[in-house]
């Protein structure tokens, strides 16, 4: 099983990068360690972490993945326990993976902000970034753009905003451009955090970008302080979700 899940524990891979506080109080007082990491990349993969019976079949039995109703379906799978039990069992298996895996990110206590609702890895991600991250350090990640606007994350958005770890949003449509695989009107945002020492007074964004050098032009990026968020888009703090139309960011800007 430790092969298969990879368990891993960060105290003990990097002993050098987290340390048990010798006082009463750590310098992380979610997870109660010491330390940390400089420097956090990534592009986490964006998965939701339920298993989808039709994704499962496709390949296999297409005719259960595209059975007329939900109900059928769930019959046609029940019957391969006589007409095809390894495929079965196969099935079985990876439902209850999939189901252990949302039990230790909703119940565990390890995701506190985005261990809700129908999770999905990028967002666990996102708050396992922050946690890894010293209070000296920063985080880069590619995420979707719901990392901030989706309901799920609220709590998250609205945790970095108010402790002002929120060093830039830079949002983007994907256009064909960056992720080919993708669909073009995908949005996704690159997501910078900075560690509790360095708090940030305003944080900088890009909404609709469409290119690379946009996060460079002054006219398309602009600032904004956990207030000003406050004024824009009250449902975001304190409660988290951040809210914007589909207006052009030159909107933005002469607000700001």
């Amino acid at each position: 099983m430790a092969d298969k899940y990879q368990f891993f524990h960060w105290h003990l891979t990097f002993p050098d990068v987290f340390r048990i506080p010798e006082g009463n109080r750590a310098e992380n007082e979610q997870t109660g360690w010491n330390g940390g990491f400089d420097a956090v990349l990534g592009n986490p993969p964006w998965e939701h972490t339920e298993l989808k019976e039709k994704e499962f079949f496709a390949t296999s039995r297409p005719d259960i993945a595209n059975a007329r109703t939900g109900a059928i379906r769930k019959r046609m799978i029940a019957a391969l326990a006589d007409d095809d039990p390894t495929l079965y069992e196969s099935f079985v298996d990876a439902k209850r993976e999939s189901v252990g895996n949302s039990h230790l990110i909703q119940s565990s206590g390890s995701y506190p902000l985005c261990g809700r609702g129908r999770t999905n890895t990028y967002g666990i991600f996102s708050e396992l970034n922050s946690l890894i991250m010293s209070n000296r350090g920063r985080v880069g990640c590619i995420v979707p753009s719901g990392i901030a606007t989706d309901d799920t994350y609220k709590h998250f958005f609205s945790s970095i905003v108010k402790r002002k770890l929120l060093s830039s949003f830079f949002d983007f449509e994907n256009q064909g451009v960056f992720f080919p695989e993708v669909h073009r009107n995908y949005k996704f945002c690159l997501l910078t955090l900075s560690g509790s020492s360095y708090q940030q007074s305003s944080a900088r964004f890009l909404f609709f970008g469409e290119k690379v050098g946009d996060v460079a032009d002054g006219e398309l990026t602009f600032e904004l302080t956990p207030n000003d968020i406050d004024l824009f888009s009250p449902n975001t703090l304190p409660n988290g979700r951040f809210v914007y139309t589909s207006a052009r960011p030159s909107f933005f800007t002469a607000c700001a």
